[in-house]
């Protein structure tokens, strides 16, 4: 008996599960299909991506970024990096 239950709660959660995927609505077929393709009458453009930066420098602040900046060393450590470690 339980396995027959089971069965049909896990058939049951399936049917919510695709429904859910699905939004719940059918999808109506189209009506007709279209006479023409769509007219495009602007040029699609990208901008030129430009980045900036210095690598190096970055580099180092990953590194040390406290000797880096000039920023003081704290006295002592945050208690939650010690708990993460």
């Amino acid at each position: 008996m339980n396995k027959r239950v089971f069965s049909l709660v896990a058939v049951a959660l399936g049917v919510m599960l695709v429904l859910a995927a699905c939004g719940g609505k059918a999808t109506e077929a189209p009506t007709a299909a279209p006479t023409s393709a769509p007219v495009v009458t602007e040029a699609l453009t990208a901008a030129p991506i430009t980045l900036s930066g210095d690598s190096l420098r970055g580099g180092k602040l990953y590194d040390n970024w406290m000797k880096e900046l000039g920023a003081d060393v704290p006295a002592r450590l945050n208690p939650q990096w010690v708990a993460a470690n």
